[in-house]
C-alpha cells in the first residue's frame, strides 16, 4: 500500500459504490484509494483493524495505521476531500453513539434500501490505480 488513505467497502453493494463514485468525482488530488471487503487487499486491510473496533460492512478507513468506522469512518472521508466537504466534519459535534445509531440503521438495510450487485466491483474505467485487488 502506498500511504494514502484506503476506503475499504462491500463490492456488491449499491450504496458503497456510489459513495465510492462520490469520493472519485471529487477527489481531485487522487488521495484516496480503494478496496473490496470482498478482494484479498481488502480482507488484508482488515487486520490493520483492532479486533475490539466495530468493523461493520458497509465502509472503512485505513490511514496512517489506523482504522475509522462507521460514521467516524465517513465524517474522516469528508474531512479529507478538497473544498467545502470538510465542513461537514461539525458533525462530529453530534455524540458518536447517535451518529452511529444512525449509520448503523442505514448499513443493516442498504440492500433492501438501495440493491446489491451480482457481482463485486473491484475497479472503475479510468481510475485502475486507485484501485487494489
Amino acid at each position: 500500500m502506498d500511504g494514502n488513505p484506503v476506503i475499504i467497502y462491500d463490492g456488491i453493494c449499491n450504496l458503497c459504490n456510489s459513495s465510492v463514485d462520490f469520493v472519485l468525482r471529487r477527489d481531485t488530488t487522487g488521495r484516496f484509494r480503494f478496496a473490496a471487503f470482498q478482494s484479498d487487499a481488502g480482507q488484508s486491510l482488515i487486520r490493520f483493524c483492532p479486533t475490539e473496533q466495530p468493523l461493520g460492512k458497509a465502509i472503512i478507513l485505513v490511514q496512517a495505521g489506523r482504522c475509522y468506522t462507521q460514521s467516524d469512518a465517513i465524517l474522516r472521508i469528508l474531512s479529507l476531500l478538497p473544498g467545502a466537504w470538510s465542513l461537514l466534519e461539525g458533525l462530529r459535534l453530534v455524540p458518536g453513539p447517535l451518529r452511529d445509531w444512525t449509520y448503523n440503521i442505514v448499513s443493516r438495510n442498504r440492500y433492501k434500501l438501495f440493491g446489491r450487485r451480482d457481482v463485486c466491483r473491484m475497479s472503475l474505467d479510468g481510475f485502475e490505480d486507485r484501485f487494489f485487488e
